[in-house]
């Protein structure tokens, strides 16, 4: 998730949209292991990669839309090139 998914209805209703990279869990304790997402909203245990990953990373992206409404700006917590240049380094064999 990040605040570009995030859509106002009609009513003003806020709406979820654009899950192109999304993807479904079939059960509660599984883990997934794949690496993507926008940089400033990804979640350390995406880049991690060791245990995989679940619902707590929606909840870390959901984080950093509630710090971007309130402060008028993304933080910074990762930079473009280090996200990029470690899922290069780390996943590209």
């Amino acid at each position: 998730m990040k605040l570009g998914n995030l859509f106002v209805g009609d009513k003003m209703e806020i709406k979820l949209g654009d899950f192109g990279l999304a993807t479904k869990l079939e059960f509660d304790t599984e883990k997934k292991r794949t690496i993507c997402g926008t940089p400033n909203y990804i979640a350390p245990e995406i880049l991690d990669g060791r245990i995989g990953h679940s619902y707590e990373v929606d909840v870390w992206s959901l984080g950093v839309i509630i710090y971007t409404l309130l402060i008028g700006k993304v933080k910074n917590s990762l930079s473009f090139d280090f996200s990029y240049q470690f899922i290069f380094n780390n996943f590209s064999h």
